[in-house]
């Protein structure tokens, strides 16, 4: 093995390293890690300075996907290339896999206990409940006759007769699109 090629694997057990142990801990999402990776990239492991690491979050918030691992992508990448893109990305998804299988265990057990599963039967009719306090705030705020023809027509569509929500939501934008124009050209006339 060439010298570099040990750099090169140096580097991306470092890069792995930290998103690994920045990741397990981004309960609230990947802008809290911010600091943690500019401070291990930058001051611990001297990889890629503190402003660059800021430069890429940015980006990765303006491109489609997950913000961490789109920075940690271009970070890894900026780094030393291909592999060290690789080593992010991995170390940004596998806390989150391992978490997601850690929950899917625990809950196959913890489901079969009566408390556990009454008190998800509770937090299920309370959510059901909130979801229809805010269906009613919002049908209240309706100021026109024609919003609440279409939050009947919505309802009745998808309860009755089954249609896809996503369906329903882009033909209700349509009318609502639709009336707009309708309205506007109404008032010039």
């Amino acid at each position: 093995m060439k010298k570099t090629d040990k750099k090169i694997i140096q580097m991306m057990w470092e890069i792995f390293s930290v998103y690994f142990k920045a990741m397990l801990f981004a309960f609230t999402g990947g802008n809290v890690t911010l600091p943690i990776l500019q401070q291990q990239l930058d001051d611990r492991y001297h990889l890629i300075d503190k402003d660059k690491v800021l430069e890429y979050f940015a980006i990765g918030q303006a491109i489609p996907g997950v913000i961490s691992l789109n920075a940690g992508i271009m970070i890894g990448r900026d780094i030393c290339g291909w592999p060290g893109a690789f080593a992010a990305a991995f170390g940004t998804v596998l806390p989150a896999f391992l978490g997601m299988i850690f929950v899917t265990l625990a809950y196959s057990f913890i489901n079969e206990m009566q408390w556990i599963k009454g008190s998800i039967n509770g937090i299920r009719a309370a959510s059901i409940a909130i979801i229809m306090c805010n269906a009613i705030s919002i049908a209240k705020k309706g100021k026109q006759k024609w919003e609440f023809i279409l939050m009947i027509f919505s309802f009745v569509v998808v309860f009755i007769f089954n249609w896809s929500v996503l369906t329903v939501i882009l033909l209700s934008g349509l009318i609502g699109i639709l009336l707009v124009i309708y309205n506007k050209y109404r008032r010039i006339d």
